[in-house]
């Protein structure tokens, strides 16, 4: 599987491997081809108003897009 962090390739640390698995379920026949995790962006200007999600957008089967996103909580 192809991986990159918000648009760019990169290998995965564990971290995000265990949590892609713990966020994304597939069907058996089912394979994963590449995976983007994408962070919370600023709000930069009316047509870039950022986002304050974070998640995960891959392909399935090389041609099924999938995203999952949550919103952040801050850990006190």
């Amino acid at each position: 599987m192809r991986t990159s962090i918000n648009g760019e390739p990169a290998e995965w640390p564990q971290r995000l491997h265990d949590l892609f698995a713990q966020k994304v379920q597939f069907a058996a026949n089912e394979r994963c081809t590449s995976a983007n995790y994408f962070t919370a962006r600023p709000y930069r200007n009316e047509y870039d108003t950022g986002s304050n999600e974070e998640g995960f957008v891959y392909t399935v089967n090389l041609s099924q897009v999938g995203k999952v996103a949550w919103t952040p909580t801050k850990e006190v």
